[in-house]
């Protein structure tokens, strides 16, 4: 999103910037940033110094995924889609056999 918002509307003017997760398999989610600014080209000259783009490409690799580019009708789509796994911690307090209490309760 930082480099949707610092790139894609360069001329004040703004626009909209659309960010959505869906779920698209039984774990599986897809994440999509688009904007409707001046779009961008993979052999575009970079703007920039290229730490976003290395961070989602790290963060898309630790999710076991790759980053998925694709012009809109207008602007610039990034999208990526990976394995959802629900926690332990977000299902909800657990009992530790070995404690009196509930865990996550006092």
């Amino acid at each position: 999103m930082t480099n949707a918002f610092k790139y894609a509307y360069p001329i004040a003017g703004g626009g909209e910037i659309r960010v959505t997760l869906r779920k698209t398999g039984p774990q599986k989610v897809k994440l999509t940033v688009e904007d409707d600014g001046v779009g961008w080209r993979r052999d575009d000259e970079p703007k920039g110094t290229g730490v976003g783009s290395r961070i989602i490409s790290t963060l898309s690799r630790a999710l076991g995924s790759a980053v998925v580019y694709a012009e809109a009708s207008k602007g610039r789509q990034a999208s990526l889609e990976f394995e959802f796994r629900r926690s332990r911690a977000a299902a909800g307090p657990t009992r530790d056999p070995q404690d009196r209490e509930i865990k996550g309760y006092r």
